[in-house]
This record gives structure tokens, sequence and C-alpha cells, in this order.
């Protein structure tokens, strides 16, 4: 399902011991296969800041059940792996969780954590009848779940005593080194899971880069992401997903102009485009075959631009672009 909208303003077998052996050999395939989302290598920390207040989560399910606490706006953290669209994020309190890519910006000063060893990624087992899933790396920590003897998860870091593990679908917490034992051989990775690209981009870099692709396309210079304005783009990304609206006038903040001078951007120019797609690409496709969207991304007038993309389950993703011109 595609949506988009754009607004421009000057100033806007065989015998049983064989069976046996096959059949422990494909559950163990089984256990490991769903615990490989992880990048197979290892990950050299890097640190980041929060650009919107976020959810803190336990797993990459996107429900409700797995977020852990919010992360205020401006929180720095360690990213120490990263899983499909969320890095493996290490607080200052020593928490391990996941965040959302969209809503970190890269900078360079470490927060005030203990050390992280990032290890290349193996598999383990539970050597204990019943081991806890803690959420750091003390016993002080909040126990998330218990994993039952012979329990397969992969270990991607450490901090002091525990082990960072992955485990069940996509979850993540820390377990004491004591209480776990590597797979054999299990740093090799497996045919079916490939290494992810060297560098991933968020979903709001990716709309950028599509729409500079289409500037230099066509003879313009790229429009320079502003991180206030990114950060505006997407308070009215994620307002039309949880007020289940799609227009570009909000009735929390008003036009986007309002919107903008109320959060103190000042412009010559503005204009705004949203879409509502399930890929980056897509959406930007669409607004260049849209002569509205088309103008606004083709502009002269514009050369800066910030843009909030929200995940919809309505249309997958809801992005908001804010073009303005100084």
């Amino acid at each position: 399902m595609l949506i988009l909208y754009s607004l421009g303003w000057w100033f806007l077998v065989i015998r049983r011991r064989s069976l046996f052996i096959l059949f422990a050999f494909v559950l163990m395939i089984i256990l490991i296969s769903n615990i490989f989302a992880v990048t197979i290598k290892s990950y050299k920390p890097k640190y980041g800041l929060t650009t919107s207040t976020i959810n803190f989560r336990s797993s990459t399910a996107l429900g409700s059940s797995s977020i852990i606490k919010q992360i205020n706006k401006y929180t720095n953290i360690k990213m120490v792996g990263e899983i499909d669209n969320f890095y493996v994020a290490q607080l200052s309190t020593n928490e391990i969780g996941l965040i959302s890519k969209d809503y970190v910006k890269a900078v360079s000063n470490a927060p005030a954590s203990k050390v992280y060893q990032s290890l290349t990624p193996y598999t383990a087992t539970v050597i204990n009848s019943s081991v806890n899933v803690r959420r750091g790396p003390t016993t002080s920590f909040t126990k998330v779940t218990s994993l039952s003897k012979g329990t397969a998860v992969k270990v991607i870091g450490r901090i002091e005593d525990f082990y960072a593990v992955i485990y069940g679908t996509n979850k993540i917490g820390m377990i004491e080194v004591t209480l776990l034992k590597k797979v054999p051989n299990s740093t090799v990775a497996t045919p079916t899971v490939p290494s992810p690209p060297a560098t991933t981009l968020s979903n709001a870099d990716l709309v950028l880069k599509y729409i500079n692709d289409a500037r230099k396309a066509n003879g313009l210079v790229a429009l320079t992401k502003d991180w206030k304005l990114a950060d505006i783009a997407l308070r009215k990304s994620k307002e039309m997903v949880e007020k289940s609206y799609f227009l570009h006038t909000s009735p929390t903040y008003g036009t986007p102009f309002d919107m903008m001078k109320n959060f103190g951007i000042t412009y010559k120019t503005a204009g705004e485009n949203i879409a509502g797609n399930s890929n980056m690409k897509s959406a930007v496709d669409s607004w260049m075959n849209s002569e509205g969207h088309r103008k606004n991304i083709l502009s002269n007038s514009y050369n800066y631009i910030g843009i909030g993309v929200t995940k919809s389950d309505r249309y997958g993703f809801v992005i908001s672009a804010m073009f303005i011109g100084k």
C-alpha cells in the first residue's frame, strides 16, 4: 500500500541410531538457526546519541511487550552489535537492550559504562538445569527469563563475568559466563545467513541518499541533513502513526511551517513531502513520479532537509521529509 502527499510553499533412513543422530542434528540446526539474525562477525563498539525519546527493547518484536523502558532524547549510548534495524545497546547503567537505528546519531564521546568486550559470535548451550537471563552484568539486574539445560544461545560479547547473548527470536540479555558451554566450531557462519553489508544505513539516511541521488542525476547539489529539522520531521511521522492521520496539518502542531517556527527553525523557503510505504526506495521513486513531490526534491530553493521515519502497521512506514532554504 502506498500513500503519499506533498506540500511546498515559498514560505513553507535406515537404522534407529542413524535416525536418532539425524534427528538430533536437525534439531540443533533448528535451535541455532533461530538465533542467527545477528551480525556474523565481531563488532567494534561505537557510540551514539539518541535523537528522540525512544523505546529500549528486549527483542526486535515491535509490540509493547518488548519495551523495557523509554530512553530520553540526547542520551549517550554504546552500540555493541546489530540485529536487523536495531542496535544492541549498552546504557551507562550497563543494561543491555535494543534500540531502533532510526533514532540514533553517531558521536565520538563514550557513555560512562563498564568495558564491553566484543567477541566473534558463537553458539553456546546452557549447562545447568535452569539459568537466569538478566538485563545487565550482575545478579542485581532484573531477571528476564530462565533457560533450561541444553538451550542454545548466541554469545556476542562480554561485560566482566557475564556474556551478552541472543536467545529465542532475536531477544537480548546477559548470562553468567560459567553457565554456558561453547558449541565446537560454532563460529563458522552458516551458508543460509549472509554477512550484512559493512555499513547499514538507517531508513531516514536511505531516504536522504535516494533524494540526493535524484538531485545529483539532475545536476543539483546534495541537501544537507539538519538534525533539528530531522527531530521535527520525526515528531510529525510519529504523530501521524500514533493518531492515525495522514495530512500535512497536524492537530497538535498545525502546518509544517507553524511547526518549524514553533521549534525555532528559521527559513526563507520551506516544504514537506509525506508518504506511507513499506520501502524507502519505492517511497522516493513515487515522489519523483508526482509533480508536487518532485518539485520539492529538485528545488534549488532548498539546501537543508530533515527526515523522520516511523514504523506503521497500516503502511509499513510513514515518512516525513521537511525541506528548508536558508
